[in-house]
């Protein structure tokens, strides 16, 4: 006989070799192998189960089972737009969706006028108004080497 493949220097012809179990279930002796020894046995505890569901926050949850307890299944609910009040359809951009929700948002035109200035200055929009959509500058100078005053050009 053969002890983990080896003679055992008895009288049988026989295979004996280990075995490591993990899991449960039945071992049968096969392929050329008599039997088994020595048998180590190591099948994790099996632990009950728990399932979990979960509704979307607009803060981090964190989802634990209870103590001796492993999750089976687990459900988090759809993001929809009841999450966040703002989430409404004229608060997003035409021609985007959010969260199921479609746009209608147009940003208005902005408001403008000319401007004509003649003196050196900051100027800003009149009440009412964005910006100005065409600027004009004729403003009279002094040239310094002489006293020159008007607008030049130099070719």
């Amino acid at each position: 006989m053969k002890i983990n493949g080896k003679p055992d220097g008895g009288g049988g012809g026989g295979v004996i070799t280990g075995l490591s179990i993990s899991a449960n279930g039945t071992y049968t002796a096969t392929g050329g192998v008599d039997g088994y020894s020595p048998v180590e046995v190591s099948v994790p505890e099996q632990k009950p189960e728990e399932s979990f569901n979960v509704s979307p926050s607009i803060t981090e949850q964190t989802v634990t089972p209870q103590e001796g307890y492993v999750f089976s299944t687990g459900t988090v609910a759809a993001v929809t737009s009841t999450i966040d009040g703002n989430i409404q359809a004229g608060n997003i951009k035409s021609g985007v969706t959010i969260l199921g929700v479609e746009g209608t948002y147009t940003a208005p035109a902005p408001v403008t006028e000319s401007l004509s200035v003649s003196i050196n200055g900051t100027y800003t929009p009149g009440t009412g108004v964005d910006g100005f959509s065409v600027v004009s500058v004729d403003v009279d100078w002094i040239h310094r080497e002489g006293n020159y005053r008007g607008i030049f050009s130099y070719c």
